[in-house]
């Protein structure tokens, strides 16, 4: 019954589901890896040598000075050298590898913190993004936790894409074009991971060792039976403003604020099941999530 109602959820036929539970099921999770891999590297440039690395997440690293919180407090379990480098603190910086200079003037360039890296800090000059940073860090959160200002989020993300933005770059070298493309691609996957609750949940847990699979092990059938018959309440209502909001506020922001909490406190103890569990609620709160953002205001 649980992987016919998890069907069900992803493919968002609630009453179906509930006639035939043998449907088969699909997923409409959105994966951003691929988007991720490609924010992470840099453009290629003829002539031009970016060996920008991070400081953590090397495999050839034997004790970096920062690694990503682990399961139940084991530091450095489950990492992965292909993994994005996932500072623990948000002070963490980028480190430049031995010999790399800026484009454009040569100037030995230093460790910095990522959102300093984005220009030469000698002659000013936008540099090809890091291979991998802190997506916090990136777009100027203080303090990396589950539950974020979004209003604040929104904010640093137009005020860095002002800087960034290709159009400032229209009548400069060719270099400084392509690099402005390529930190824009990056902020862009950056502020559209930690937006959204799921896949904040998914980065966050990445950052743990962890990478979350779609799967139904770690939801609880009553949950999902809930989430069905909130979708279906809505369908159901059509126009009737009065029973939408009843879904929105006795269902779906009472189970949201307690993701948030599960996963935040998870997060903060390194326990990766409950993160997880946590995780996958969210997934599946997601369909109700674009049900009522359709008809009402969340």
């Amino acid at each position: 019954v649980p992987s016919a109602l998890s069907g069900a959820l992803r493919r968002g036929a609630c009453r179906s589901a509930i006639r035939w539970p043998s449907a088969a099921s699909f997923s409409t999770c959105v994966y951003v890896s691929s988007l991720e891999c490609a924010a992470r590297r840099p453009p290629l440039v003829p002539n031009t040598k970016r060996l920008m690395s991070a400081s953590c997440g090397s495999a050839k690293a034997s004790a970096p000075p920062c690694a990503p919180p682990s399961a139940n407090g084991a530091a450095g379990a489950g990492a992965s050298a292909e993994s994005p480098c996932t500072p623990c603190e948000t002070t963490c910086t980028v480190t430049i590898q031995k010999g790399e200079n800026c484009w454009q003037c040569h100037h030995d360039r230093k460790p910095a913190r990522c959102a300093d890296t984005l220009f030469c800090g000698e002659c000013g000059h936008i540099q090809p993004p890091a291979p991998s940073c802190n997506y916090f860090e990136l777009l100027g959160i203080k303090q990396e936790r589950f539950n974020i200002d979004i209003r604040q989020l929104e904010q640093n993300y137009k005020a860095l894409m002002r800087r960034l933005h290709p159009d400032r770059f229209m009548q400069k070298k060719p270099e400084e074009l392509e690099f402005s493309q390529a930190q824009c691609s990056a902020v862009n996957v950056a502020y559209s991971t930690l937006h959204c609750p799921f896949r904040r949940a998914k980065y966050m847990l990445r950052r743990m060792g962890v990478d979350f699979e779609d799967s139904t092990s770690n939801t609880d059938p009553e949950f999902m039976m809930e989430v069905l018959e909130a979708s279906s309440a809505i369908e159901d209502a059509h126009t009737d403003q009065g029973q939408i909001l009843k879904v929105r506020d006795e269902f779906y922001r009472p189970q949201l604020a307690s993701c948030e909490l599960d996963f935040q406190g998870a997060f903060q103890e390194g326990d990766v099941q409950r993160a997880a569990a946590a995780t996958a609620r969210l997934q599946y709160l997601r369909r109700v999530h674009q049900q009522l953002r359709e008809v009402v205001e969340l």
